[in-house]
């Protein structure tokens, strides 16, 4: 899309919403117009006993890939973009050293390894769907 004047005198937000699947990043104008749009996919791990993981690494490869994308195809000038908006999965563990690097593939919130835990701590008396109400 070729720039105009009239883009120029609009607001935008770049909003980032990283899913299970992979990042869909999307540039909103002001007037609630999508400009672009882009998604890119993220491998899903499944392993043995109900573990679920991802790369971290590559969460941040994806969503910068698809940034660029975004920011390319849109063509406005960078002081245009006023915010930027950013949503995640939930629930998910990632730990990392004291530089803030992952030590290991993220725990997804799809992972049951941890449920017969999770049943220990949570049972009681008296209890609603298994948890106990004082919990």
């Amino acid at each position: 899309m070729p720039e105009t004047s009239e883009q120029h005198s609009h607001k935008y937000v770049l909003a980032i919403d990283l899913g299970s699947g992979g990042p869909k990043v999307g540039l909103v104008e002001d007037t609630g117009r999508v400009v672009a749009s882009a998604f890119e996919r993220n491998e899903v791990l499944f392993l043995p006993n109900g573990g679920v993981e991802q790369d971290p690494r590559e969460w941040w490869r994806t969503v910068v890939s698809a940034v660029r994308k975004v920011i390319q195809a849109a063509r406005v000038p960078a002081e245009s973009i006023v915010a930027v908006g950013c949503t995640s999965q939930w629930s998910v563990t990632v730990a990392v050293d004291a530089d803030g690097e992952p030590l290991m593939n993220a725990v997804s919130w799809m992972d049951k390894r941890g449920a017969p835990y999770n049943r220990r701590i949570t049972q009681g008396f008296p209890s609603v769907e298994g948890y106990a109400l004082g919990k």
